[in-house]
């Protein structure tokens, strides 16, 4: 979908056409639905916190910016419903977080030390300070440019370069601690 037909639905909406969004949530449903994934690691929480995004664009559509791509505007109101929901289930970011998606069902000896290192690298990153975390989450595991990450997040490019270093420390002496220096 084209900004210009993005726009077009945006206006229908603000008009009272409600089934104009069903085609922009359709649109980036995937998309908000992986980056909430990456917060949560779980499949329900991910859903809730999209739908909560959903919402809450919905309920903003007045804001929209004419010539700004939703998915933009979208991946920045996920993150912030995903940050809340991170400081309020602060509490639950040591205790296991549930089964994991693996694709596949190679059973090889290597196939398990892969699933065990992603467990322990994403134990490890519920670990981090949540700046560190989010910050890690959308450069790394997301591949968002930096300039993108800084207008989320509200920071300085500088500030996203010093939070991706100690995330990646913190989480590289992770693994030196259970693997030995082979993480060095």
């Amino acid at each position: 979908m084209n900004l210009s037909e993005e726009a077009a639905l945006i206006q229908a909406c603000l008009k009272g056409h409600t089934a104009a969004f069903r085609p922009l949530v359709e649109c980036h449903q995937q998309f908000a639905y992986q980056l909430a994934r990456r917060f949560t690691r779980n499949n329900a929480e991910a859903e809730d916190l999209v739908q909560e995004a959903f919402v809450r664009l919905w309920k903003n559509l007045h804001r929209y910016r004419e010539g700004h791509a939703v998915r933009s505007w979208l991946g920045k109101i996920v993150t912030n419903v995903c940050l809340d929901y991170v400081r309020s289930a602060r509490r639950r970011l040591n205790e296991p977080m549930g089964e994991r998606d693996v694709a596949g069902t190679d059973t090889t000896q290597r196939a398990l030390e892969e699933k065990e290192l992603i467990e322990v690298v994403l134990l490890l990153a519920a670990q981090l300070p949540e700046k560190q975390r989010v910050a890690l989450v959308l450069r790394d595991v997301e591949g968002l440019e930096p300039a993108v990450v800084c207008e989320w997040l509200d920071i300085s490019e500088d500030q996203l370069k010093s939070n991706l270093y100690h995330a990646r420390q913190k989480i590289r002496a992770g693994l030196t601690q259970r693997y030995g220096t082979l993480w060095t």
